[in-house]
């Protein structure tokens, strides 16, 4: 998932779930660390050393993942076993669930979300909670001109303002429309929460605003009351993304680190922190996690591991892995899966025109800089003077972008048609 909507998913899922008993062992909660019962158990805690590049020291205390991952699993089990009476109960089991869904990878998570909003909103029409419910499940799954209209109608029944409107923001964000999520921020002010500083701070981090990004960031990191290690993981994944994204891959690395150590089983961020390991270290690193996750992702990792790590055959088999499962999920959840299979098919799928088309969809599904790009990388690989033209068009018609990619686009579409006026407009503004 892009960072914008991590930053819904995970916001409105903490938002709806809360942390009580986040520092308390579940006596009915299993050991593995946050795994559910069809999985192996949790790969063994990564261990951050200085020669890594973490940040050791400065990371919030946090309740450990083997507490917390075993207390949200008991969570889990409690609420499914509730009878479906209140779709209040239903909208906290959606948080739990994506909560879970985007820690480990897992799209069955999602599914299992999509399933209860889609079940409330036919059970519940006038509630509220259904329609928030349904939405953000829509959302995790990039159904976003969906997502919209069940946020809609969720205000229209009065679901809770400040947590539509967080959705909403998500939602913009994801879609690249900044300036409109601007208006719907609260201001920072003392007292503000933490996940509202870091929200906040990927917003100003997408509108090239480094400097307060980074200041909201570090202001965040003292600001966290809970002991709870998911908004604290969240939180360094999104600054490390933003980091990477900027082009500052060792100290996106730190940060990926510090996730690391508050969830050892981030599967997400294992990924980002394989591509600066060692070949050795990121086939160790990355096989640990093969038992938590479904994800396509990280076979692709995996597999860019083994060939660097001159493992031919065994990169083989995993770019055949990622190869069937992202033909799977591309058949089941077409708009979630659209970018991280593009970059896929671009890399080791070996197969650009696939890929050039899975970046077209995503880019105009969700016009941010990041999705452009790739559409450009995309249509490059391929040879396609005309897609080539009309991404760097579109690049160059965003007021938010990276000055690195404003100069790829201009230099791309250079000998086009129509060249397009460099930063017209919010990306997706209508």
């Amino acid at each position: 998932m892009p960072v914008a909507t991590m930053v819904l998913a995970l916001c409105a899922a903490l938002s709806a779930q809360g942390c009580e008993g986040c520092d308390k062992k579940d006596p009915q909660g299993s050991a593995d660390g946050g795994v559910s019962s069809a999985q192996s158990a949790a790969p063994p805690p990564v261990v951050i050393s200085a020669e890594d590049g973490g940040l050791k020291g400065k990371r919030p205390t946090t309740t450990s993942w083997s507490i917390a991952g075993s207390n949200l699993n008991g969570q889990i089990r409690e609420a499914e076993k509730r009878p479906v009476t209140d779709p209040d109960q239903q909208l906290q089991l959606v948080g739990f669930y994506l909560t879970r869904g985007q820690t480990l990878a897992n799209v069955e998570d999602y599914e299992k979300a999509d399933a209860i909003g889609v079940a409330a909103v036919k059970a519940y029409p006038k509630s509220g909670a259904a329609h928030l419910a349904h939405a953000l499940t829509l959302g995790a799954l990039h159904r976003f001109d969906e997502q919209s209209k069940e946020l809609d109608e969720a205000a229209k029944v009065e679901a809770l303002a400040q947590r539509v409107t967080g959705a909403r923001v998500g939602l913009l964000m994801a879609t690249g429309r900044y300036d409109d999520a601007s208006k719907l921020m609260a201001p920072i002010e003392e007292g503000s929460p933490a996940t509202a500083m870091v929200t906040t701070a990927a917003l100003r981090a997408h509108m090239q605003k480094t400097e307060e990004a980074e200041a909201l960031f570090d202001r965040a990191r003292t600001s966290f009351i809970d002991v709870s290690p998911f908004p604290v993981a969240w939180m360094d994944f999104q600054r490390g993304a933003l980091l990477e994204a900027a082009g500052k891959e060792k100290d996106a690395r730190a940060y990926y680190l510090e996730a690391l150590e508050a969830i050892p089983v981030y599967v997400h961020a294992a990924i980002h922190v394989a591509t600066t390991d060692t070949p050795e270290r990121a086939v160790e690193r990355l096989e640990a996690l093969r038992s938590v996750t479904t994800e396509p992702e990280l076979l692709s990792a995996l597999a860019n591991a083994h060939k660097r790590a001159k493992h031919d055959a065994e990169a083989k088999k995993a770019t055949d892995a990622a190869r069937a499962r992202y033909d799977e999920l591309l058949a089941k959840h077409p708009a979630a899966y659209a970018d991280h299979a593009a970059r896929f098919f671009l890399g080791s799928g070996s197969d650009s025109k696939k890929a050039l088309g899975l970046a077209e969809k995503n880019a105009k599904s969700r016009p941010t800089d990041e999705a452009i790009d790739l559409w450009m990388a995309a249509a490059t690989a391929a040879n396609d003077k005309g897609q080539i033209c009309a991404s760097a068009i579109a690049m160059n018609g965003l007021r938010y972008a990276s000055e690195m990619r404003k100069r790829i686009a201009a230099a791309s579409s250079s000998g086009c048609p129509d060249s397009g006026t460099p930063g017209t407009g919010d990306a997706g503004a209508k």
